[in-house]
């Protein structure tokens, strides 16, 4: 990257690249159903693996299915949002929200042949509760943001809805980073589409040759970026290599290599 242009922004991922994203959710997940045990003598992760499966049948499957995929929203995700905003989108999910929650969890616990609506729904109710709790930055987050911060703008660029994305950012202290916030959402469709990318040069009113991504996904963020024609840094954190197809502009193994490129 040494003989690019000036960098004049950095366009963050915001989930497992500046906050641990996926160890949180199972985390929650396993909590919640430590209930389960209490309750009904049921394995933990016998019923995460039931109500997962039950949730990403139903998510994919039901009738906002197409729009989920094309923001690029999990279903565990869809677990504990609220859906907030005034899109027509998010309006139609907030409605369905409380039956896919109730039927993903009835689902889990019918697989054991326990039939209880109300159990269900404490523990919908549960995730949600323990999901919010578990919001952690990476080690090094604030540190490289606070030597990054009045150097460059910084934006987050996130597959997903405004509140939870919202919620997770206020957790962690780590929204005054930031010039902008561009979730999927908030324009109708998710990485690895270009727009989502050019959305957020728009908004900084830059072009694609003054900016970095830097990112976990081969193929959400530096796919993406690419075709933005945006440069694309990975932070490959020792996780298995999805494909041989996507070759970032730089690897670094955590945020502390972002200053180091850039310097």
């Amino acid at each position: 990257m040494s003989t690019a242009p000036p960098t004049k922004a950095i366009l963050f991922d915001l989930d497992d690249t500046l906050v641990i994203e996926e160890p949180g959710a199972r985390d929650a997940f396993l909590a919640t159903c430590e209930l389960a045990r209490t309750q009904h003598g049921l394995d933990p992760q016998a019923l995460y693996d039931a109500v997962l499966g039950a949730a990403r049948q139903l998510w994919y499957n039901g009738p906002h299915g197409e729009y989920v995929k094309r923001i690029g929203l999990s279903a565990w995700e869809g677990l504990w949002a609220k859906f907030t905003g005034e899109q027509a989108e998010l309006a139609a999910l907030r409605a369905w929200a409380p039956r896919y929650k109730h039927d993903a969890w009835a689902a889990g616990l019918a697989a054991f042949d326990i039939h209880d609506a109300d159990f269900a729904d404490a523990l919908a109710e549960g995730y949600r509760t323990e999901r919010r709790a578990r919001h952690v930055p990476f080690a090094e987050t604030r540190t490289v943001l606070d030597a990054l911060y009045g150097r460059y703008r910084m934006a987050i660029v996130s597959n997903g809805v405004p509140d939870i994305q919202y919620d997770k950012l206020n957790a962690t202290h780590l929204t005054g980073y930031f010039d902008t916030v561009v979730v999927s959402a908030d324009v109708g469709i998710g990485k690895p589409d270009p727009t989502i990318f050019t959305a957020a040069l728009t908004r900084l009113a830059l072009a694609p040759a003054d900016a970095i991504v830097v990112g976990n996904s081969l193929t959400r963020d530096i796919a993406g970026a690419q075709r933005a024609r945006i440069r694309a840094v990975w932070v490959n954190r020792d996780e298995p290599r999805d494909t041989d197809d996507i070759r970032p502009d730089a690897e670094i193994a955590d945020l502390n290599g972002v200053g180091e490129l850039l310097a």
